[in-house]
């Protein structure tokens, strides 16, 4: 029993281990001197620790030391948020920083993909002269030569026509050809496309119409499963009023651009 009030039992009425004079129970002198507890002879660190005041007192101590020292942790803590509005400031620099790599990155890779489409351009000189004849007759079209889109890949070539369908418009349209592949690449042909009329003057604003190849109707789609069938693309790329409104013609020369998006 002495050895069990000496070393083990919970419940034995001691005094503070610290002196500060309060009769308690064993399991409770734990809690009692903690830092969070209640014993007045507990060390603590001072409430402005973390801006900078290095004291260490006991806990009956505090209040008079706070009190005494209102002016000095009114200046540590002003150096403290000046010095965290520094990291801030300096951390919303590193990010506006990443923000901008990041940016410069997505540019690249976009240019990346750029480059790594199809582009063929296309000029038609004697513009004028096609335009008279396309006046005369409707159905009159000009031809580009023909061209892979990669290799091995598809073959195509454009018809464009200077007045399609008497509509004051130039309509641009995209065939499938036959090709020395064509025995052994994946058909059907499954590629977007776009036409753009070049502007040909500072700050271009090409006049671009795009083709997604699987928004179209299955009643026209078998186009793209063989070569030798009939074109898509479109009979409105741009009006005759507006190849006027900028530099689309000059020295008499229009310039077609077909990229494939691979």
């Amino acid at each position: 029993m002495k050895k069990h009030f000496d070393n083990n039992c919970p419940q034995l009425q001691i005094m503070c281990p610290q002196n500060c004079g309060k009769r308690l129970v064993r399991c409770q002198r734990d809690d009692h001197v903690a830092a969070n507890g209640t014993c007045p002879n507990t060390n603590m660190k001072c409430a402005f620790e973390d801006a900078g005041c290095s004291f260490i007192g006991k806990r009956k101590d505090m209040g008079q030391h706070t009190k005494e020292n209102i002016e000095t942790h009114l200046t540590v803590s002003h150096l403290k948020e000046k010095k965290l509005k520094g990291k801030v400031k300096k951390v919303n620099g590193e990010v506006k920083e990443l923000k901008e790599k990041v940016k410069e990155m997505e540019e690249a890779l976009e240019k990346a993909k750029e480059k790594a489409n199809f582009h063929y351009l296309w000029k038609i000189t004697n513009w004028s002269h096609h335009m008279n004849m396309a006046k005369g007759d409707e159905d009159y079209i000009i031809v580009s030569e023909k061209v892979y889109v990669s290799v091995p890949g598809h073959r195509v070539r454009m018809n464009l026509c200077p007045n399609c369908d008497s509509a004051n418009c130039v309509g641009i349209f995209l065939f499938l050809v036959k090709g020395e592949y064509n025995d052994f690449i994946q058909w059907p042909f499954r590629l977007d496309y776009a036409f753009s009329v070049i502007d040909q003057q500072q700050n271009r604003q090409d006049k671009t119409k795009k083709i997604i190849v699987d928004e179209i109707s299955d009643d026209i789609s078998e186009c793209f499963h063989s070569p030798g069938g009939t074109g898509y693309g479109s009979s409105e790329i741009i009006s005759h009023d507006e190849l006027q409104t900028r530099s689309f013609v000059k020295n008499d020369c229009l310039f077609v651009e077909l990229t494939v998006f691979v």
